[in-house]
């Protein structure tokens, strides 16, 4: 059981959360979705920087040790739900602690991936194919929240002013760049001249704004010249913004 060597393609889901919520409250997600994750696991291989969690957490760092095997320098295992209570103490750990002392989390049942999850870069990948009733159980987690688990598949591709795109969550990609759909704030459909326009976050703090200089500008609208593709691409972000209670316009007929 490697977790080192199982590809990200094993999802079934990405988690996305709005980029509008803060950070605390996006912990508060990500914890709530890990709840649901691990109340359906029975092993948890663990990366963590005990040392670092222990400058400022002690008792947690004590217990991580007690309930994990330490399987190499910085990786556990543990088993559920012996496991749980070590488990939820690192979660509820705040700042550095958090965010690097826990590295990385993968959580199985019956030796197959169902999620892992990197906080530093709030990457969470989820099968909620492996678990009965995962995937609602998730959707109701999730129901009060800027945030949804969204298809870790291509959702739709189109061609726009020669450039082509794919809507992949968590991404809206081309052959060059890519953008994050935690950014996008509103979506305008216009379903007679086939346009889609895109409202985007402004960039905020100084590697953001850093990186808009290298990279082109958030993509804002896209015409079509295929009906089909608009459909698609329409469908697609309709439920994004539905699962990320991004506000949607339809033009007037």
């Amino acid at each position: 059981m490697d977790g080192e060597r199982v590809p990200d393609s094993f999802a079934s889901h990405v988690l996305v959360v709005s980029e509008s919520v803060d950070t605390n409250d996006e912990i508060g997600v990500h914890n709530d979705v890990l709840s649901a994750i691990l109340d359906r696991s029975d092993t948890i291989d663990l990366w963590a920087d005990a040392d670092l969690v222990g400058d400022e957490y002690p008792d947690v760092a004590a217990s991580l040790r007690e309930a994990f095997e330490r399987i190499e320098k910085g990786r556990y295992r543990g088993a559920l739900p012996d496991c749980r209570s070590a488990l939820d103490a690192l979660l509820a750990t705040e700042g550095v602690y958090r965010f690097v002392g826990l590295e990385r989390l993968d959580a199985r049942v019956d030796d197959q991936l169902l999620a892992r999850y990197v906080p530093d870069h709030s990457k969470f990948r989820i099968d909620a194919t492996a678990a009965e009733g995962l995937d609602a159980e998730l959707r109701r987690t999730l129901a009060d929240a800027e945030a949804g688990i969204l298809p870790a598949r291509t959702l739709a591709e189109w061609s726009s002013d020669g450039i082509q795109y794919e809507l992949r969550p968590p991404s809206l990609c081309t052959d060059r760049s890519c953008w994050g759909l935690t950014g996008v704030t509103a979506v305008r459909l216009d379903d007679a001249d086939r346009r889609i326009e895109l409202n985007w976050a402004e960039p905020s703090g100084v590697l953001q704004r850093a990186a808009d200089l290298l990279f082109p500008d958030s993509p804002r609208a896209f015409a079509f010249d295929d009906e089909a593709a608009y459909r698609d691409a329409a469908d697609a972000f309709e439920l994004i913004a539905k699962r990320l209670e991004i506000p949607v316009e339809r033009a007037s007929a």
